[in-house]
């Protein structure tokens, strides 16, 4: 059966449902069904409609991942990173703090998962994030805007959830089940990699503009 002939076979709602789901996990990546009632309702239905949804999405080139113990359903490339075949236009470029933030929530909700349940969301301390960026360099942490705005890239793509007001000392962060599958442990690895060669290069030339104002100064200091 032709996806149009499978298509015709849904009701005016389904099909529209249909399409708001496809739209996003264009937009979003993840659905995840303990987020919201809207949600779940997406997830049942993607995950019923599952081949259906694949069956679109293979034709511009991705697939779809359907875990129904974590309840998340997702985006995925059809042919794994690196391989012929595989999608890497429409990729999000993380910056420097973004990456590392990422990183920080990926520690946090790991740690978490070997000795809770992967179906439920874990809610965390905004100081607990802080601690983890600490050992990443950052004892002062990421100024506030920054952190804000960081956050809501993440909460736009189902990965978390921000609790009252970034700077406040009782905000809080949920992470969703869908941060288990946003890295894999070898992405992990490479991406922790790539950010601490990121960070070195920016303490190198840190350091340069420091000895190059010391040297002005001494100069100045000669006159």
């Amino acid at each position: 059966m032709s996806l149009l002939e499978k298509l015709d076979g849904l009701t005016t709602s389904e099909y529209a449902q249909f399409q708001r789901i496809c739209r996003k996990l264009l937009k979003m990546t993840f659905i995840v069904r303990e987020k919201s009632e809207e949600q779940k309702r997406d997830f049942y239905f993607a995950v019923k409609h599952q081949e259906l949804i694949r069956s679109y999405f293979q034709i511009i080139g991705y697939d779809i991942a359907a875990e129904e113990t974590s309840g998340v359903v997702m985006l995925v490339n059809r042919a794994s990173a690196g391989e012929e075949g595989a999608i890497q236009s429409n990729r999000r470029k993380l910056r420097l703090q973004e990456s590392i933030v990422l990183c920080c929530l990926w520690l946090l909700f790991a740690d978490r998962m070997s000795s809770g349940s992967l179906t439920r969301a874990i809610i965390i301390e905004k100081a607990e994030l802080d601690f983890q960026l600490e050992k990443f360099g950052y004892k002062n942490g990421i100024e506030k805007k920054a952190m804000e705005d960081i956050l809501k890239l993440f909460s736009d793509f189902n990965l978390i959830e921000v609790i009252g007001k970034v700077g406040e000392s009782d905000c809080k962060i949920k992470l969703y089940p869908s941060l288990q599958f946003c890295l894999s442990d070898t992405e992990f690895q490479k991406f922790t990699e790539l950010t601490a060669s990121k960070m070195q290069e920016r303490r190198s030339k840190a350091m340069s503009e420091n000895d190059a104002e010391a040297l002005t100064d001494e100069e100045e200091d000669d006159e």
